[in-house]
């Protein structure tokens, strides 16, 4: 998800006014920055290891089939987000893992 600074009416103080500030805000401009968003790889050559990585964790939750026979653009958001989950479960985990011992 990505959020976009929106300057809010310097009137509002509650987060709830400031919350209601920004939908409005976004629906008036019809909804277009939340359907312009892109999930960018941040390192181009970890491209091709993470699409990898996203087929290998769909299989292990059963979803193999489905995306290779429908495409992800097929997938609901319910399974896209058990994998994606998934995903970033097994990446904090080797993360975690190669901190152990280091110090900062």
């Amino acid at each position: 998800m990505q959020f976009y600074f929106v300057p809010c009416n310097p009137d509002i103080t509650s987060i709830e006014g400031k919350m209601a500030e920004i939908i409005r805000i976004t629906a008036k401009k019809g909804g277009e920055k939340m359907a312009n968003r892109s999930n960018k790889v941040l390192l181009p050559e970890a491209k091709q290891a993470l699409d990898s990585f996203k087929y290998e964790v769909a299989s292990e939750l059963g979803l193999s089939s489905k995306v290779q026979s429908s495409g992800w653009s097929n997938m609901t958001s319910k399974e896209c987000g058990a994998v994606g989950g998934e995903m970033v479960k097994k990446m904090i985990a080797q993360a975690q893992s190669s901190m152990v011992g280091k110090t900062k």
